[in-house]
């Protein structure tokens, strides 16, 4: 499975060097190989990171499970600094 992210929400989800993707891998037993993704003629408009989420399909649905909440508390810190 592969996932998509912007570079600064990909930050929050690998954490200071890499201590929560390699959580997230501990805890769910999956392996999750990473790479920015630059922008594409036709394509993307900006570069983001790519997670490629491999394991057994529950160590995958969880690990992007995580993956998932982690952008979503990203967007909540996000807007809160814009609103207060």
């Amino acid at each position: 499975l592969k996932l998509r992210v912007t570079l600064l929400a990909a930050g929050f989800v690998i954490g200071a060097s890499g201590a929560s993707i390699r959580e997230i891998m501990r805890h769910t037993g999956s392996t999750i190989p990473s790479w920015t993704q630059h922008p594409e003629i036709g394509g993307y408009h900006r570069p983001c990171r790519v997670f490629c989420i491999q394991g057994t399909s529950e160590a995958v649905m969880t690990a992007s499970s995580i993956i998932h909440e982690a952008v979503e508390r990203y967007k909540e810190l996000c807007e809160g600094k814009r609103r207060g």
